[in-house]
């Protein structure tokens, strides 16, 4: 990975695991954080934090259900990822099914 200048790398093992989970999904709730990761919710939350104080991600509450985290631009150029992250205004109904796929995905990878 390569970080964005005036970031620091992504910690090795879970942050580079799901940092790059989280860029290929475009963002995710922080329980399915926490699910992909095998760590409690506040574990995912704390993981979250740590992205976000190094201006990897951000964080934010876009409807009902659990606050969600996406990458920054720099985010993306840390984790070496061609695209650029772009504004995206959905409706909550969007999110909702995005949440209930991505349930979905995880209960048939187990």
């Amino acid at each position: 990975m390569i970080p964005a200048e005036g970031t620091e790398r992504p910690s090795p093992g879970r942050d580079a695991e799901g940092m790059l989970f989280t860029a290929e999904m475009y963002g995710v709730q922080l329980d399915h954080l926490a699910a992909v990761l095998g760590v409690s919710e506040a574990r995912a939350r704390a993981i979250a934090a740590r992205w976000r104080a190094r201006g990897h991600a951000e964080t934010a509450r876009l409807g009902p259900g659990r606050p969600w985290t996406w990458l920054t631009r720099a985010g993306l150029t840390a984790c070496g990822l061609p695209y650029a992250a772009a504004r995206w205004v959905g409706s909550v109904m969007y999110f909702a099914e995005f949440s209930a796929a991505l349930i979905a995905g995880l209960f048939n990878s187990a």
